[in-house]
């Protein structure tokens, strides 16, 4: 029926088929018919191009008029445009395939190869740009939700992007989604600049309902952390920064607003000053270093962005008092600081603890109490490993003051570290062995005992060799060490 509608049509084809069949075809099934082996063998090419092209498009289209397709209905009119010399229809019915891939839920999905189509092939002339960008997308998304490797795609789909010219929000937005997804980690301000992009594309399009672009352009926002975090020089990193102070207002609080914010900034601006810490000491620039950071902490302050004001004044905190000693302009700086970060517990914790912890390590143990018994207060606003350092020195810092309250701030910092999965060996080992020296102190050198059986079994049923296996142990001896210089352990033995 279908052959036989297109031009020149064919009246009553049933009838004509029942008088064919036998001779010219055989019966396949109940449904289906096969050309017989006789005619099989006779020459190709006895239709005109124009018929034959009709015919494969008819084909294409009554395999599209079903309600749901599989995998075989695409490959068939897929192919059969491609056959008739229509190419922009094969690419629509590919793009609703990757499509759906890139948003399937099942588990160990078979692509029958469709994502393999136009991959690592150049693509038909006829292709506007956005064609191209829309193709390259999908196979991104489509061969990440399947499980294959989209780095070509994402390569092709970058050079698309950097191309310049006009393009419509509704193929920037998913584009710039996709490249940053793949390629962030090796072209992070590149990728950032992308997402920018589609923001300013998406505010610019007339066509989207307001509430629709608020939202997508928020959605954006978010990502931008993705880029940051992958910066691997300094100079990347104040590019990044200068892209993201670019963004509006709500867009720049939509993506303070990002359950990995503290997180995220605290990782991104701690690398500022670790990558100048690994030059040889002739080369690092402290001063410079602290300016800039400097000038970010004061743009961030007038933008309202308070994750990156605590990673910033964090990251400012430890120059100052770790390479510069410098502890009054750090606490000057926490002090003055420490308004605007209340409005956020997390930022406020960030700080107090940075600088807590730094007077500690400089022995300055009565200016550092405040600042932890603060951050003990702040704890549940802070990442699992900042509240387990919080209590911990906090606990060695009372116990001059007051053992009982050193007993229970290590042994909170104890239960903390025991309670996380992904809390390394190392902080449960300092724990435990800190905590074993409260009790002891405070009740006797039996009630250590318990203590540093837990970190001993520990040690013993780690999977560790090497360098980590040696730190740990030391570790542990560093604990006990304590016992024996008191010449009371082996009294008590």
């Amino acid at each position: 029926r279908i052959a036989a509608a297109i031009t020149p049509s064919i009246a009553h084809p049933l009838e004509r088929l029942r008088v064919m069949n036998g001779i010219w075809i055989e019966k396949d099934s109940q449904s289906e018919y096969i050309i017989s082996p006789r005619v099989a063998r006779l020459p190709s090419g006895n239709l005109s191009p124009a018929t034959e092209r009709d015919l494969h498009i008819a084909v294409a289209s009554s395999v599209l008029r079903k309600r749901v397709l599989n995998q075989l209905d695409v490959l068939k009119a897929f192919t059969h445009y491609i056959t008739a010399g229509d190419p922009q229809s094969a690419l629509s019915v590919l793009l609703l395939a990757l499509r759906a891939f890139a948003v399937a839920t099942e588990s160990n999905l078979d692509d029958w190869m469709i994502t393999s189509i136009w991959y690592d092939v150049p693509l038909p002339a006829e292709f506007s740009v956005v064609d191209r960008i829309e193709l390259r997308t999908a196979q991104i998304l489509a061969r990440k939700k399947v499980g294959k490797e989209a780095r070509g795609a994402a390569l092709g789909l970058f050079s698309l992007l950097q191309g310049g010219g006009s393009i419509p929000a509704k193929a920037l937005v998913p584009a710039a989604f996709a490249t940053t997804l793949e390629l962030m980690a090796e072209k992070p301000v590149e990728t950032a600049r992308f997402l920018r992009d589609a923001i300013r594309a998406i505010a610019e399009d007339g066509t989207l309902p307001p509430a629709v672009a608020r939202r997508m352009r928020l959605t954006c926002a978010q990502m931008f952390w993705g880029p940051g975090s992958y910066c691997r020089a300094n100079d990347q990193v104040f590019q990044w920064f200068s892209v993201i102070f670019e963004l509006a207002p709500e867009e720049l609080g939509a993506m303070c607003r990002s359950e990995i914010a503290y997180q995220a900034a605290r990782h991104i601006c701690d690398g500022i000053w670790r990558r100048n810490d690994d030059l040889p000491i002739e080369d690092r620039r402290w001063p410079g270093v602290l300016d800039e950071l400097t000038d970010l902490t004061n743009r961030a302050v007038r933008a309202e962005a308070r994750p990156l004001i605590a990673g910033l004044v964090r990251a400012r905190i430890i120059i100052m008092m770790d390479y510069l000693r410098d502890a009054d302009h750090a606490n000057g700086l926490a002090r003055e600081i420490g308004p605007l970060l209340q409005a956020e517990a997390a930022g406020e914790f960030l700080v107090a603890s940075t600088l807590g912890q730094q007077y500690y390590f400089l022995n300055l143990h009565a200016a550092a109490g405040p600042w932890l018994d603060r951050a003990v207060e702040l704890e549940r606003a802070g990442e699992i490993v900042d509240r387990i350092y919080a209590f911990l020195y906090a606990g060695i810092v009372k116990a001059s003051s007051s053992l009982s309250e050193s007993v229970a701030l290590t042994g909170r910092a104890a239960e903390i570290a025991l309670s996380g999965d992904h809390v390394p060996l190392t902080l449960r080992v300092r724990a435990l062995g800190e905590r074993a020296i409260a009790l002891w102190r405070a009740s006797g050198l039996a009630s250590a005992y318990e203590p540093l059986r837990d970190a001993a079994e520990m040690l013993l049923e780690s999977d560790l060799s090497g360098d980590k296996e040696r730190s740990l142990f030391l570790l542990f001896g560093n604990s006990l060490s304590y016992f024996i210089q008191t010449r009371l352990w082996s009294v008590a033995l």
